[in-house]
């Protein structure tokens, strides 16, 4: 008797661990952090367009008379503060492009999908985001890449097809701050060889550093100078290409009529490539690629009433000239109109027109002329939940305004 009652204990031991090692619901663990910050921002932005040959920068070489709704754009992010400060966040989002309005191809492009280290005087990020070039100014054009051959610093590497490869690259960056008002940027980049004429098809490509000031946000409307910059890249090439490219840029802010209500303000951006042996054009890609020296500026102005932009007024026009092709040069404008229709919501219009020489028109299927005239309307907005962190890089910081800051 004694021995039955033993093994009847042994087998319900038994059975016990049995179901202990077979449990697969998970007992709950308190999360003792604060919730991850979620931002999500995007922009809608759709135009009439009707104009004829080539504008902006080489796409779309036939009629330009369509519907066009490429740079809108979608953006998510996260960010969370770490166990010893600093703030840890990542960005995903892509925007279309212009061969979306075909049916076919490409139709949206990933511009960013980085992560990124902060904390009070140092910032890391890497992977796909905005050029450093790319930050140093922004120009009122209604299209980050209106103008963008006099408005950016060209990607050598690109074949043309798609403007956005100007602007966005694969970056890894070291920033370095002092007093949240003076940035060292120290980066190496790949940016997008489609052309096939740098060193490697997915090595990094460019290195450079570049530096910035920006003043105090709360005085950004009255302070004469809120923000400027420059810096230098050097592009490694292939040798049967016409050899490393490097650019020196510059580029600011000036205020002129300083205001809360009225203001009136003066953007501009210099740049020189050199180094490159390029002496004819007979490709999009050429006319990235060749030494060249550049000039942006644009005139803006915003009124403001309610501490909120209502509508704005821009002239933003460049001229560039090529150091060894003879009678290469070029020159383009754009005129541009926002008026606010509600909060994020504005009606837009531009018209733009750009001049090449003879020679210059070779790479653009010898169009020397081109104009556009745009008319739509634009939605801009950004959510922020669970908000506890401040990322300096977050999905509606990295918005193209044409209405800028």
């Amino acid at each position: 008797m004694k021995m039955a009652i033993t093994g009847i204990g042994i087998l319900a031991a038994s059975a016990l661990t049995a179901a202990a090692g077979a449990q697969t619901q998970q007992s709950p663990v308190k999360d003792v952090g604060i919730q991850t910050q979620i931002e999500i921002a995007g922009s809608g932005l759709s135009t009439l367009d009707i104009g004829r040959g080539g504008l902006f920068g080489g796409r779309g070489l036939g009629s330009r008379s369509q519907i066009n709704f490429a740079d809108s754009s979608l953006s998510l992010g996260a960010a969370q503060r770490l166990y010893r400060g600093g703030i840890g966040s990542f960005t995903f989002g892509g925007l279309t492009i212009d061969e979306s309005n075909v049916g076919h191809g490409k139709q949206f492009f990933m511009h960013q999908a980085f992560a990124d280290f902060q904390e009070l005087r140092y910032e890391a990020y890497l992977g796909r985001t905005n050029s450093p070039a790319a930050q140093i100014v922004a120009f009122p054009t209604i299209r980050e890449d209106d103008l963008v051959d006099f408005t950016s610093v060209l990607d050598p590497f690109s074949d043309g097809a798609n403007a956005e490869e100007h602007r966005y690259s694969n970056v890894a960056a070291l920033v370095i701050n002092r007093g949240l008002r003076q940035f060292l940027n120290v980066h190496a980049q790949h940016q997008i060889d489609s052309a096939g004429v740098g060193e490697g098809d997915t090595g990094l490509n460019s290195f450079g550093l570049s530096y910035q000031y920006e003043g105090n946000p709360a005085l950004k409307t009255i302070e004469r100078v809120p923000s400027f910059g420059a810096g230098f890249e050097h592009r490694a090439v292939k040798q049967s290409a016409g050899g490393a490219s490097d650019v020196i840029y510059a580029g600011g802010i000036l205020n002129l009529q300083p205001g809360l209500v009225n203001k009136l303000d003066l953007r501009f951006l210099g740049q020189a490539t050199f180094g490159n042996d390029t002496a004819a054009l007979s490709s999009l890609n050429d006319t990235y690629r060749a030494d060249q020296q550049a000039i942006a500026l644009s005139l803006r102005k915003l009124y403001s009433p309610f501490g909120h932009p209502a509508s704005q007024w821009a002239l933003t026009a460049g001229a560039k000239r090529y150091s060894k092709i003879s009678d290469a040069n070029s020159c383009g404008v754009a005129l541009s109109y926002a008026k606010s229709l509600g909060q994020g919501f504005d009606f837009i219009s531009q018209v733009g027109y750009e001049h090449r020489s003879e020679v210059m028109a070779n790479a653009f299927e010898g169009r020397r002329d081109s104009a556009v005239f745009q008319i739509g309307l634009a939605f801009n907005f950004g959510s922020t939940f669970n908000q506890s962190v401040g990322p300096r890089r977050s999905p509606t910081n990295l918005l193209h305004q044409y209405i800028p800051n």
